[in-house]
């Protein structure tokens, strides 16, 4: 890498580093916020806790952990603001990997009950 080989300086020299997915959901249901897209932000929950924050080695986290955790509260804070856990399941198609191009509705539709609230 260009970084590496000391060829960049200054905050873009910094080396990548892994991004922890439940740091990206958070993330990404901060931004989905302002745009009301609720069934966007329930189905990202939905992925649950084993998904967002245990990858391949397993879920390492109690219950205490997960309280502490600033990520966990800012996504949950989101989907109680937004009552995302009260919409009906989503339709099949509709994943964070299949969007939809255009809302047909301004409610959204959309899905999550993993973790009751």
């Amino acid at each position: 890498m260009i970084a590496t080989a000391r060829r960049v300086h200054g905050p873009d020299a910094a080396p990548l580093r892994p991004v922890p997915l439940i740091d990206v959901v958070r993330d990404i249901a901060v931004a989905t916020e302002t745009e009301q897209d609720r069934e966007l932000i329930g189905l990202w929950y939905s992925f649950g806790c084993e998904t967002l924050l245990g990858g391949p080695a397993g879920f390492p986290y109690d219950v205490d952990d997960l309280i502490a955790m600033t990520a966990v509260q800012d996504l949950r804070a989101v989907v109680r603001r937004t009552e995302a856990l009260s919409l009906p399941d989503p339709p099949p198609t509709r994943t964070p990997w299949n969007p939809p191009t255009l809302r047909t509705s301004s409610r959204g539709g959309g899905s999550c009950r993993p973790c009751k609230e």
